[in-house]
């Protein structure tokens, strides 16, 4: 399994079920986008990067890598600071969550966005003039019954700061 050292923890450079989701097969978690930098930046970025893949007996070509860390050390309840920067370009879904390696749900969307067509996360609609941005945070979790529930995903429920 490959992995990285940053800010004292060790990660890992792909979901820990595998490299490829077997329902989103147009991208792929790759290695090769994850950078860190000399001032110690993590960079995630995603690439046309081609790479064939066998799911549910199918081979299929997958032609995006996309960047992907999964710290392999458990955090607690505490404070913690994030800072990042959304990346320009069209069709994006920068993310960071909050959950379990080894089950799910609980996961907490601290932040998701998606960019539209034109490279941007606004997401204009007249009718909705406080809900301008396509990024939000949201709660995953099982109710008594077992059922998935998912609460938030309101846009702009988050702080969104671009300089």
């Amino acid at each position: 399994m490959e992995t990285i050292q940053w800010m004292g923890f060790e990660w890992i450079l792909k979901e820990t079920w595998g490299q490829i989701h077997p329902n989103k097969p147009l991208f792929w978690y790759d290695p090769s986008a994850v950078n860190i930098d000399s001032q110690g930046f993590l960079h995630l970025r995603t690439h046309h990067n081609p790479k064939t893949f066998t799911i549910n007996g199918k081979v299929i070509t997958s032609p995006i890598g996309a960047g992907l860390v999964c710290c392999l050390h458990p955090f607690h309840f505490g404070h913690y600071k994030i800072v990042a920067k959304f990346p320009a370009g069209r069709h994006l879904f920068p993310a960071i969550w909050l959950y379990d390696l080894n089950t799910w749900p609980p996961e907490i969307d601290v932040v998701e966005g998606y960019s539209n067509c034109l490279g941007n996360y606004l997401n204009f609609n007249p009718f909705r003039m406080l809900s301008w941005l396509n990024v939000w945070s949201a709660f995953h979790y099982r109710d008594a019954s077992g059922t998935h529930i998912k609460a938030g995903n309101k846009p702009n429920s988050c702080l969104l700061y671009t300089s």
